[in-house]
C-alpha cells in the first residue's frame, strides 16, 4: 500500500489534491498498523512474527522543508511552531529577523512568500546573485537541471502563439538579448554594446513557443543566477548536457536509454528560455528511487562527461549537486532497479559489419578456392584461342 501512495505522490506531487490525499491516507494507514501491531502479534503467536518492514521506523528525523527547495542545514535555521509540524527552514529564505518570535511555515499558515532569494554575492559588474529566481510560475534554483529553449526565430513555421490576433509586430515577450552577447557580459566587456538594437531579436521564449518536443530542448545545469542591477532582467548560468546521438563514438557503443553526458560548455542565458524542470542523477541514486515530484519521463542518468569536441569520454567521479535521499524528499523503490546499457543511437546492421576471428576464415578460404577454380577454367581457353590465331 505504501508503494501505491508513494507512486501517487510522485506522479501528482504532494501539493496537489491527489498527492495530499495520498499523503494523508499513508499516515492513517501506518498509524493503524502501529495500533494493531500488538493485537496481530498475539494472534500470530511467537512462532510467526510480523513481516519485515510491516512497521515503519519510529526514529524521529528533523525535516528541512524550506521555500528554497534545498534540504540542507545552512546558516541560521528556524522551526515551525505548528501542531505536528516542526519543519525547519532557513531564516534567510523566510526573511525572519527576530528568531525569538513564534515562526510558522507557509503550509501551516498560508501566506504570500517571496521565492526570489538574494545572496550576499555580486558579479564583477555589480549584479546581485540569487539562490532562486522565478520564471513565471516556475521556481528556478541553484543546482537545478532544466530544459532550455534553443535559438528558434519567430517565422511562419514557428509562429508566436502569444499573439492570438495574428499581429506580427514586436512584443515585449519576444525581445531578449542574444546568448553570445551574454557571454561578453560575463567576461566584463561593455554592456552597452550587448544591449544595442542588434541584440534585440525576435526569437522565441517560453511564452511564445507553445508546445515543443523535449528532444528539441537542451538539458542545462543551473549553477548561478543573477538579476541585472538596472534592467532587472534575470539570467541563469551553467553548463550543458549532451544526449548520446550528439557525441562522437563507435557505432557499437551502448548507452542507457535516458543517459546524458556532461560537457564543459558554459553559457549564460535569459531565464525566459527556461521551459521546465528535469532531473539528472547518478546511476546509484537513479536505481534507488526518485525525488519527490519527479516525473519519470524527465529523469536522466549521468555517469560520463565528454570534452568540448564530444569525443573523449571520462567517468564523473562525484556529482557536484547530489540529490537529497532523505525519506521526506525522496521516494525509495521497494526493490532496487537494474539498469543496463542497451541503447545504441548509431547501431550498424550486422550485415554491414566486418567479420572477425575464426568465423571469417571459412569465408575467405571459399573465396580463395573459387578464385583458383576460375583461373584453372580460364587457362585452357586462353591457350586454345592463341593456337587459332597462329
Amino acid at each position: 500500500m505504501n508503494s501505491v501512495f508513494n507512486t501517487v505522490m510522485r506522479e501528482h506531487g504532494r501539493q496537489s489534491v491527489l498527492g495530499g490525499a495520498a499523503m494523508a491516507l499513508k499516515k492513517a494507514y501506518n498509524a493503524a498498523k502501529s495500533d494493531c501491531a500488538e493485537h496481530l502479534t498475539k494472534i500470530l503467536g511467537p512462532d510467526d512474527p510480523l513481516p519485515a518492514g510491516f512497521l515503519q521506523k519510529t526514529k524521529s528525523e528533523e525535516v528541512i522543508m524550506c521555500i528554497c527547495g534545498l534540504h540542507v542545514e545552512e546558516g541560521l535555521m528556524v522551526q515551525c511552531g505548528g501542531a505536528k509540524c516542526g519543519v525547519w527552514q532557513h531564516a534567510r529564505c523566510m526573511r525572519v529577523a527576530d528568531t525569538r518570535a513564534p515562526h510558522y511555515c507557509h503550509h501551516c499558515r498560508p501566506h504570500q512568500v517571496d521565492r526570489e532569494i538574494p545572496l550576499d554575492d555580486y558579479t564583477e559588474d555589480g549584479h546581485q546573485f540569487y539562490l532562486s529566481l522565478m520564471r513565471g510560475d516556475l521556481q528556478v534554483r541553484q543546482g537545478d537541471t532544466v530544459y532550455v529553449l534553443r535559438d528558434i526565430p519567430i517565422d511562419d513555421k514557428h509562429p508566436d502563439v502569444s499573439q492570438k490576433n495574428g499581429d506580427k509586430t514586436d512584443s515585449p515577450k519576444t525581445k531578449r538579448i542574444e546568448r553570445k552577447k551574454l557571454k561578453n557580459i560575463g567576461k566584463g566587456k561593455s554592456e552597452d554594446a550587448a544591449q544595442n538594437k542588434d541584440g534585440e531579436v525576435r526569437k522565441h521564449t517560453y511564452q511564445t513557443i507553445g508546445e515543443i518536443a523535449v528532444s528539441e530542448l537542451d538539458i542545462f545545469r543551473v549553477e548561478r543566477l543573477w538579476k541585472h542591477k538596472q534592467t532587472q532582467e534575470r539570467y541563469v548560468y551553467g553548463h550543458h548536457y549532451l544526449r548520446p546521438h550528439e557525441t562522437f563514438h563507435e557505432p557499437t557503443r551502448k548507452f542507457f536509454h535516458n543517459e546524458v553526458m556532461r560537457v564543459p560548455l558554459y553559457e549564460a542565458v535569459p531565464i525566459e528560455l527556461v521551459m521546465s524542470q528535469c532531473w539528472v542523477m547518478d546511476l546509484n541514486t537513479y536505481c534507488k528511487g526518485r525525488p519527490v515530484g519527479a516525473s519519470e519521463q524527465h529523469v536522466y542518468i549521468c555517469e560520463l562527461r565528454v570534452d568540448r569536441t564530444a569525443r573523449l569520454f571520462t567517468k564523473v567521479s562525484r556529482p557536484k549537486y547530489p540529490i537529497c535521499t532523505k525519506p521526506y524528499a525522496f521516494d525509495t523503490f521497494p526493490h532496487r532497479l537494474k539498469a543496463t546499457r542497451t541503447y545504441a543511437p548509431h547501431e550498424v546492421s550486422p550485415e554491414y559489419l566486418k567479420p572477425r576471428g575464426k568465423s571469417a576464415a571459412p569465408a575467405e578460404k571459399n573465396k580463395i578456392t573459387s578464385n583458383k577454380d576460375t583461373k584453372k577454367k580460364i587457362t585452357p581457353l586462353a591457350v586454345a584461342d592463341s593456337s587459332k590465331v597462329n
